[in-house]
């Protein structure tokens, strides 16, 4: 793979949203997120909630280094963590021991239709695949490159329209979904597994203690058909070859009815129990390793933005929260991650026929669960292949992207190095350092989160504060999210139903 000029790597556009569990006592916080302290959540840019209204994210904007991102990020931990007073932010991506999902309170927005809209769909998940499954936190890592730049990383030539930025994007989240398991591999660090979210399903796994199993050569439990890639979505295929196949494949699926789904009837008294019996409710209710996304600033759906705007940028979704670094994702795994999606957009990527696709969620599959088991196979076009080799092939082909003059060239050799290792040595992959700093300490899982996460959050609260311009935007955004909630509660006046037909609307 040819060396590419040092231009594109100054015209990228890097942002992460973080999710993180508040836990009090090694148990899921029961406090309310504090609207006075954190603005909106409905609102507010930067901190708001995921599914639980105990389940922070933290959303950066789009810098253009992955140091001034991280930096950002940092900021928000550090004006979050003066404001939790007894509660940490867990570390983990799978959550401590849940016993019900009673104890794991659906984000509440407000009254607006908007509000009662994202907690709906919130209910539906609930019904649909239980709490304990949503619970579960990870990091988003979304990329784009300059217009400018881009076009000198692909085959099109003449300035770049949308139909081409849209083929270009397309193709780089199929090269992410061939070489997802990768990042599996890299940045697994889910071995271990609450009993209460695998319920029956429990053939192969060991214990640990009371509360907790493990799978010995696991990588990402969180991306295993335990998490995210459940079974209820097995035989749900959208297509990748184009955006508009991606388009209406989703369509499809957030307008037929689901037998299955028809079925759930409200267990709580709440009003609404789903947003619809459909196969998806919205399209965001579909888990995959990446996502196009559109950018365009609307109240519209993803689907109608990506429709009539074309494809932004992309967003990575595989990456686990990192226990061992105080914002869930260190220098080294960033800059790795800039390598990653250049090689992703620069490499062909051939259409993906139904065994093809089929071949990308069983290499997942497996490396999920075995993905440090000696020796281990996968699948590279119906043929197998050992992951090891295979990944050594991809990182020597990121390798060779760089130039002698690039001015982070060490630190992206340094970072491939470190990975490199990490396929040589399964011991040394956040995964096995999870798994053997639990089992050969006397802690609990519970204990062993809880204490991670109170070094973390004494790490903040005495970080030196150089980021005051940071801190300035994410506090004016508190204020700015307060009147803006204001100013959608005053301005509402259709009926729920009303706004569901609009929004669902062509």
């Amino acid at each position: 793979m040819p060396i590419i000029s040092d231009d594109i790597f100054k015209a990228l556009n890097i942002g992460i949203e973080k999710e993180s569990l508040r836990v009090l006592n090694g148990e899921i916080s029961k406090i309310p997120h504090k609207t006075e302290l954190f603005g909106s959540p409905l609102t507010n840019q930067f901190i708001t909630t995921d599914f639980s209204e105990s389940q922070m994210e933290f959303v950066t904007p789009p810098f253009k280094t992955f140091s001034e991102t991280l930096g950002f990020l940092e900021s928000i931990h550090q004006n979050v963590s003066t404001k939790i007073n007894d509660e940490i932010l867990w570390p983990l991506s799978m959550p401590p021991f849940i016993d019900t999902d009673s104890n794991i309170p659906i984000a509440y927005y407000g009254e607006s239709e908007l509000a009662v809209f994202k907690r709906v769909y919130r209910q539906g998940l609930s019904n649909r695949y239980g709490r304990q499954m949503q619970a579960i936190s990870g990091i988003h890592y979304n990329f784009s490159i300059d217009d400018n730049a881009l076009i000198h990383l692909s085959k099109y030539q003449g300035n770049l329209d949308r139909n081409m930025r849209d083929n270009i994007y397309l193709g780089a989240i199929r090269n992410i979904a061939r070489f997802n398991w990768l990042l599996l591999y890299l940045f697994g660090a889910s071995p271990f597994v609450s009993r209460s979210i695998l319920g029956t399903k429990k053939d192969g796994f060991e214990k640990l203690d009371h509360h907790t199993l493990f799978l010995p050569y696991a990588t990402s439990l969180r991306m295993s058909d335990i998490g995210y890639q459940n079974s209820k979505q097995r035989d749900l295929r959208i297509s990748l070859n184009t955006i508009e196949e991606y388009i209406g494949q989703l369509k499809t699926a957030t307008n037929s009815i689901s037998n299955e789904f028809l079925q759930i009837k409200d267990k709580e008294g709440f009003d609404i129990s789903q947003l619809s019996p459909n196969v998806l409710q919205i399209e965001d209710e579909y888990y995959s390793p990446s996502r196009p996304k559109s950018s365009y600033i609307s109240d519209d759906r993803m689907l109608k933005k990506l429709e009539h705007h074309g494809v932004s940028y992309i967003e990575l979704r595989s990456i686990d929260l990192d226990p061992f670094e105080p914002c869930g994702i260190g220098p080294s795994k960033l800059l790795f991650l800039e390598l990653f999606l250049i090689h992703c957009i620069k490499k062909d990527s051939p259409k993906l026929d139904e065994y093809l696709t089929k071949e990308i969620v069983e290499n997942d599959s497996l490396v999920a669960k075995e993905g440090r088991r000696p020796g281990l196979t996968i699948s590279r076009n119906h043929k197998q292949i050992l992951m090891k080799d295979w990944g050594m092939e991809i990182l020597d082909e990121m390798e060779e992207l760089i130039s002698e003059s690039n001015p982070k060239k060490d630190s992206y050799i340094a970072s491939l190095k470190e990975l490199k290792n990490q396929l040589i040595n399964p011991s040394l992959t956040p995964s096995a350092q999870v798994f053997n700093k639990v089992k050969e300490s006397s802690l609990s899982y519970e204990e062993f989160g809880a204490n991670l996460g109170k070094l973390h959050k004494n790490y903040h609260l005495n970080l030196f504060d150089n980021r005051s311009h940071n801190e300035k935007i994410i506090q004016e955004e508190v204020d700015r999210s307060k009147i803006s909630l204001d100013k959608i509660n005053n301005a509402s006046e259709e009926s729920f139903r009303e706004y569901m037909r609009n929004y669902f609307s062509d």
